[in-house]
């Protein structure tokens, strides 16, 4: 029972997870937008902000999925309370799956078409993207972790669930093996992730003599 109820919360742990600066500022809408999406395709999202108009809608969407703010609405999501809420937002080797998934996200983008005026301009612009409607994160190798963990340690976990909660149990379980569910993420990521062509349009305004992107579509 406690094993099943365990196996379930952790499998809901990785299924949440699915949800450098330069010599001066581009001069160009062109260079504008070429630094944006080298730093999106790096899943640097707060470089990437640097290029929106604070004002703008794309700011706007960007500033909610950096990597520290996802990290942090998941740790949220995890528990009401504040101390395990801190373990999550603060552990390594959760970071470190959050940050694998992100330069994951993106591989390459390429400028299709653009039109482009005195003070405006909006790109056309073609990303190979994570394609999450077909990827899923094998769950295979992370329960064969758990498997082989639980039965070494059933008593131990057990008594911590009664005693302490799962959220106990799962703090210990991911000091414990953290580092080998990474691995094994990091690792299906690699060899089963797809992708496909997304097309985005860029629009673009100068604003005190920079340019800045202001919303995009699909």
């Amino acid at each position: 029972m406690h094993k099943n109820k365990f196996i379930l919360t952790l499998l809901l742990v990785i299924s949440l997870l699915m949800v450098g600066c330069g010599s001066g500022y581009p001069s160009s809408a062109r260079n504008v937008i070429n630094a944006f999406f080298r730093a999106y395709s790096d899943g640097n999202i707060e470089e990437a902000l640097k290029y929106c108009d604070k004002d703008g809608e794309a700011y706007s969407k960007l500033s909610q999925i950096t990597e520290d703010q996802l990290i942090h609405d998941f740790a949220i999501s995890m528990s009401d309370d504040e101390e395990i809420q801190d373990f999550f937002e603060n552990n390594k080797n959760i970071r470190k799956l959050f940050h694998e998934y992100y330069t994951a996200m993106f591989k390459n983008y390429q400028i299709v078409d653009y039109e482009e005026e005195k003070e405006s301009a909006t790109y056309e612009v073609s990303i190979s993207r994570l394609d999450e409607n077909t990827f899923v994160v094998p769950h295979s190798a992370v329960l064969s972790i758990f498997n082989d963990y639980y039965e070494r340690n059933s008593k131990q976990i057990d008594k911590i669930i009664e005693e302490d909660g799962e959220d106990a149990a799962i703090q210990k379980y991911i000091k414990d093996k953290g580092k080998d569910i990474v691995n094994a993420y990091i690792k299906d990521l690699k060899e089963y992730a797809t992708y496909s062509n997304k097309t985005y349009y860029v629009e673009l305004e100068k604003i005190n003599k920079k340019w800045k992107i202001i919303r995009w579509s699909d």
